[in-house]
């Protein structure tokens, strides 16, 4: 190799060397302060459209949710049944960790359940009972939730 041309790379990998600087340092200049924010986290009611209006039903009164082809009905601690026009599917997501799918139409709070066995769970609701199926695939879902002596 000739000087020049050895000269000259250096010069080329010198340049490219502050190139790479440079560029670090204005990326780090250039770069936002990014804000930590907590993740969301779930809502304490839902808001259940019924017409032109919204019900608003806190979680803590859900007792099961059943559904119905597209849609899903919203059983509360009153008896009361509101249909929800989203599949149980996309409410199960939105439900929190205390609701437990248990079979391909219901979806319990287990805040509520007050007997388990193989096939059915028996929630509570003062002296109101209600017998919800227990599916053979979410059967083991149902076992892991609870501590059993």
């Amino acid at each position: 190799m000739r000087k020049a041309e050895v000269f000259f790379r250096l010069k080329s990998e010198l340049a490219n060397e502050t190139h790479m600087k440079n560029t670090k340092l204005n990326h780090q200049i250039v770069r936002p302060e990014v804000k930590l924010r907590a993740l969301p986290t779930h809502k304490s009611a839902l808001a259940i459209r019924s017409k032109s209006q919204y019900k608003i039903v806190p979680l803590s009164e859900i007792v099961y949710v059943q559904a119905e082809s597209c849609y899903s009905h919203i059983w509360d601690i009153f008896g009361s049944s509101w249909l929800a026009s989203k599949p149980i599917k996309e409410l199960e997501h939105a439900l929190p960790n205390n609701f437990i799918r248990n079979h391909q139409s219901f979806i319990v709070n287990s805040d509520f359940i007050d007997i388990i066995s193989r096939n059915e769970a028996v929630l509570r609701v003062d002296d109101v009972e209600y017998r919800i199926p227990i599916s053979r695939r979410n059967w083991i879902k149902m076992k892991t939730r609870f501590t059993f002596v």
